[in-house]
């Protein structure tokens, strides 16, 4: 359930904490698993980031999803990555397809066995296979229940994970068609103060305040960004986006698009490559935050 009085703390985690942790996949490292006759691609890096899968692959999806699959698995949580996602959220929400979070919150090795009993839909969502609404409801080991949502797809679901165009239009379908069928549900429901039956991750990043970290807000994944502006253009009092934009320099193209959308950049320079240090000072903005 979501308070429409009180915006849940939602936690948003993109790549850049796996990174941290030794032997991270980044997205280099995931497109090598694509090549494999040997081949180039010229000017792959002037290709938007959302279609260089198809640049390398062609349009067979279903290929570039079993290959990327195979080439992936989960490592072991970095220590900011436990401290974070222990903080207090309600949700989680991550475009990672591996499951260095449900490692972090159980204590333990997430087996497929453990994601069976708590792979789920809440609250009434329409009972399919969509990342929209799919996610693992998890029991953390100080006994809180935290819904986390692989919304980009997860490793055990080969045919969930978005790594082309093709697939990141359908997933803009769905939450297209999961915001007509709320209507104008979140403002009546404040306005009556009653709860909100949460169907799929939209619903915590539209009325959540949402703290987005590890996620470079790359301008080619567009499902992010429709969001983005869909939070913004909402009636209802909700929660503001905080992006947390860590690199050696600013990006100001970037830094346009995400006050455009009236997202608040917070930006943290690395300095010498300590990415490390950099990621301490936003643990203890954010914690400064949820106070």
């Amino acid at each position: 359930m979501i308070d429409t009085q009180d915006p849940p703390k939602v936690l948003f985690v993109g790549n850049g904490l796996l990174l941290l942790g030794k032997n991270g996949t980044g997205w280099s490292e995931l497109l090598g698993s694509l090549y494999t006759d040997g081949r180039t691609v010229p000017g792959l890096g002037r290709i938007p980031s959302a279609m260089q899968p198809e640049a390398i692959r062609g349009t067979d999806v279903e290929t570039v999803q079993d290959l990327t699959a195979y080439c992936l698995d989960s490592r072991e949580p970095h220590g900011i990555l436990k401290k974070l996602v222990f903080m207090d959220f309600d949700a989680i929400l991550t475009t990672n397809y591996t499951y260095e979070i449900e490692d972090a919150l159980s204590g333990g090795r997430w087996t497929e066995s453990r994601r069976r009993r708590c792979h789920t839909t809440l609250y009434g969502s329409p009972q399919v296979l969509y990342n929209t609404y799919k996610c693992n409801l998890i029991r953390d080991v100080n006994g809180r229940e935290i819904p986390v949502f692989h919304i980009h797809g997860e490793l055990a679901r080969r045919r969930s994970l978005i790594l082309s165009y093709y697939s990141y239009a359908d997933a803009v379908y769905h939450l297209i068609e999961m915001n007509k069928r709320r209507k104008n549900d979140y403002e009546e429901h404040q306005l009556s103060a009653a709860p909100l039956n949460c169907q799929g991750w939209l619903d915590y990043f539209l009325m959540g305040e949402v703290f987005a970290v590890g996620f470079g807000f790359d301008l080619s994944e567009f499902d992010i960004w429709w969001a983005a502006e869909r939070k913004n253009r909402e009636h209802a009092i909700n929660g503001s986006l905080h992006a947390y934009m860590i690199s050696e320099k600013r990006d100001t193209a970037k830094s346009s698009m995400l006050r455009a959308m009236g997202i608040d950049e917070r930006f943290f320079r690395v300095r010498d490559k300590q990415y490390g240090k950099a990621y301490e000072a936003v643990l203890e903005d954010i914690l400064e935050c949820l106070r």
